[in-house]
């Protein structure tokens, strides 16, 4: 995270060559990317129909690597890509209303008891973070939301979190990656 901070960039992976073979080896990374809500990359919601599912539902989920079932395939994808052992994903909702976003978190150990209070927490902090990254007239939040995605990080014992704004009901932006690890 420090790199990341000196620098001034938005990720930093370190990683260590394999003499003989050449291949790179993460050793760590951290990443600190905000976009404004109407301009994250998107994610087409039928490409992950749990996902799609529990946000109609305002319902959470877990999943763990090797999970099986087909139903299962479009999250495993993610647990891959980021090199994680399990994920926590949480419609971010204001009261009962229906969900507005989603709160990823990615975990390398155990993921913590998800309790009506913890979720609360959780989404409580994601929904201040959209609305200050959704706020035009707030020209640098970035240390507002670096610190309150950190408060999540630390509220939830992640290693990582995305937080996205659902648009139309069809596609998710992202609005926040925020973590780092260091790998064994």
């Amino acid at each position: 995270r420090q790199i990341v901070q000196t620098l001034g960039v938005n990720v930093c992976t370190i990683s260590q060559q394999n003499m003989m073979t050449g291949d790179l080896y993460p050793l760590a990374t951290a990443r600190r990317i905000i976009w404004r809500p109407d301009q994250g990359p998107s994610m087409a919601l039928d490409r992950r129909p749990v996902l799609k599912q529990a946000l109609e539902q305002n319902a959470y989920y877990t999943v763990q690597r090797g999970k099986t079932g087909t139903h299962w395939l479009s999250e495993q994808r993610y647990l891959e890509r980021d090199d994680v052992s399990q994920m926590l994903v949480l419609p971010v909702r204001p009261g009962n209303l229906p969900a507005i976003g989603a709160l990823e978190l990615s975990y390398y150990g155990e993921i913590p008891e998800v309790t009506s209070e913890f979720r609360a927490a959780l989404r409580s902090i994601a929904l201040e973070i959209l609305a200050v990254a959704s706020d035009k007239n707030n020209a640098t939040p970035s240390n507002f939301i670096f610190t309150n995605a950190q408060k999540i990080l630390d509220t939830a014992n992640a290693s990582w979190m995305t937080l996205s704004v659902l648009q139309n009901g069809e596609q998710l932006l992202k609005v926040v990656e925020y973590g780092s690890d260091v790998f064994a």
